[in-house]
């Protein structure tokens, strides 16, 4: 009986806990690209886009950016899809890693406490291409039940196939898979001037990287600003030294 009580208390405490954090959640302002680059971004990377939701918000903050959108689950791709279309966006549903081709990804699913991101039940904002790990303990209204097969791309090979030489912006969120980004995609990162990243230092996925080694693993680059669960890093050697182009 104590046992029971104890995962009732605790199932309660983290249900609590993550109404709190969401009601303090403290994210970007778009406005501060553009602030920060002394132009509007015209080329623009959102992975894990998923819905569209921040899409949207970006395509009436960046008038005239060409934006790209990389989502691998099936569920949201095709929300995003109808979404953006007649936009100036451009789908991709692939993830974004260190290695080109097939990849397992983990897709996320169950109800969270209160609706979040227009998302009431069948959540799917938590899919990686990482397994989760502390995650399942963080959130146990979270599921992993599923997993499917996606296809991936390193970044370096995507610019190389579509002819992206500079990019002003990137915005990632592609849970626990931080680092795979950035070590796919170290050449268009080094013509990249802002990075937008999720980041937490629990290893919510197995081998998720924390906020330091993240830095360590982008020399040249400075912290900007820290969010509640993001980071803004800055290009230094990029800092207003080129004019906006495509």
């Amino acid at each position: 009986m104590q046992k029971l009580i104890d995962r009732t208390v605790g199932r309660v405490v983290r249900s609590l806990r993550y109404r709190y954090r969401k009601r303090r959640y403290r994210s970007l302002d778009f406005a501060t690209v553009t602030e920060r680059l002394g132009y509007v971004p015209r080329v623009v990377l959102e992975i894990g886009a998923n819905n569209g939701n921040d899409s949207l918000r970006m395509l009436a903050a960046f008038p005239g950016a060409d934006l790209h959108c990389f989502e691998p689950d099936p569920r949201p791709a095709a929300q995003l899809e109808e979404r953006l279309q007649g936009t100036t966006a451009r789908v991709y549903r692939s993830a974004v890693g260190a290695t080109d081709g097939p990849l397992t990804f983990h897709q996320s699913s169950g109800t969270p406490p209160t609706p979040t991101a227009g998302v009431a039940e069948n959540w799917h904002l938590s899919g990686s291409i990482r397994a989760p790990k502390n995650h399942l303990n963080e959130y146990p209204w979270c599921r992993f039940d599923d997993e499917l097969t996606v296809d991936c791309v390193r970044l370096d090979t995507w610019a190389r196939q579509h002819d992206v030489e500079h990019v002003d912006f990137i915005w990632a969120d592609v849970q626990g898979a931080e680092q795979d980004l950035i070590e796919g995609g170290r050449e268009l990162l080094s013509r990249t001037h802002l990075l937008y990243t999720e980041y937490s230092n629990k290893e919510l996925y197995e081998g998720q990287a924390t906020l330091r080694q993240l830095k360590a693993m982008l020399p040249g680059w400075r912290v900007v600003e820290r969010f509640t669960e993001d980071v803004l890093f800055e290009n230094v050697a990029l800092r207003r030294t080129a004019t906006p182009r495509r």
